[in-house]
């Protein structure tokens, strides 16, 4: 079912890989972290007006037909130099100059030339998985009784993933006026859609109206037609890369580090991406009374 742009524009949920669809605002996001065994988990994307993502679009296209690319995949770009099969990386024969010179085009020349703002969080697989089974489910949205006791059916002990989703609800969230409602589309070969949808209906039931009742629809779709989600996927690559690389001390490349200089200028606060370690998880038990807080170690 479409909906309706405010600039008379009609946008369908059937269309896209990862993308969040809002009234009068459009989210387009992606993950990373799901699969394997992650360090982190980060759910990131854009957000920004239909007519802000409209001209996104065009600019984007116009840049990957300049280059000859139909589609960017940060993956495929960045892993082109260990392509092992080059007819199916069209980035596998490109030297590092003409890389650089496209990645530029797209970042600089597009991305940072629109009102389109950053919006998600990542959690650390490690930290999270450190605390009790019952703080988990708390972290993951199970209810806490008075006496710290929680349901075994509620919450999702086992997926960092949903607490990474909620941050980058919460976000879009902040970013959406009054009035407006936010509609999520998410890449339909994801393996945590059941559950995205699942925390994403309690919410909208559970809690304060106010704020979260801004939020619309969820919908699943798949990848090509959607630039935002390609920006999205390159979010999520490049803050990935990130944090594995300070984690060891380590730097990111010259292309990387383009991404992330723009990335950091598109946050409206000097903070950047969230993560989700330790202190802020503690935090987050802080905001609980000291009878729930020991029900939840027991």
């Amino acid at each position: 079912m479409p909906i309706q742009g405010s600039q008379g524009r009609r946008y369908p949920f059937n269309r896209g890989k990862h993308v969040f669809v809002v009234v009068e605002l459009l989210t387009y996001a992606d993950e990373t972290g799901t699969h394997g065994d992650p360090s982190h988990c980060i759910v990131s994307g854009f957000i920004g007006s239909p007519r802000q993502w409209e001209g996104f679009d065009a600019s984007w296209n116009a840049v990957l037909a300049d280059y000859g690319v139909s589609e960017f995949h940060s993956k495929e770009f960045f892993g082109r130099r260990n392509a092992r099969d080059s007819s199916k990386n069209p980035f596998a024969t490109w030297d590092d100059t003409r890389a650089l010179s496209f990645l530029r085009e797209l970042v600089e020349g597009v991305l940072l030339q629109w009102r389109l703002y950053p919006v998600g969080g990542a959690v650390n697989v490690a930290d999270f998985m450190s605390y009790t089974e019952a703080e988990r489910r708390y972290f993951t949205m199970g209810k806490v009784q008075r006496d710290g006791s929680t349901a075994r059916s509620e919450g999702a002990p086992s997926r960092p993933y949903q607490l990474a989703l909620v941050n980058m609800l919460y976000e879009a969230i902040r970013r959406t006026p009054q009035g407006t409602r936010v509609h999520f589309i998410m890449d339909m070969n994801s393996k945590e859609e059941p559950l995205a949808v699942q925390t994403f209906r309690e919410i909208r039931e559970r809690k304060n109206p106010t704020e979260w009742g801004r939020l619309g629809e969820m919908r699943y779709a798949a990848s090509e037609q959607e630039p935002g989600l390609q920006a999205a996927d390159l979010y999520n690559y490049v803050w990935h890369r990130y944090i594995f690389q300070s984690n060891r001390g380590r730097r990111l490349d010259r292309e990387e580090t383009c991404v992330m200089n723009a990335l950091k200028s598109k946050r409206r606060t000097k903070r950047n991406l969230r993560v989700w370690e330790r202190r802020g998880l503690d935090a987050l038990l802080g905001m609980l009374s000291p009878e729930q807080r020991q029900g939840l170690k027991e």
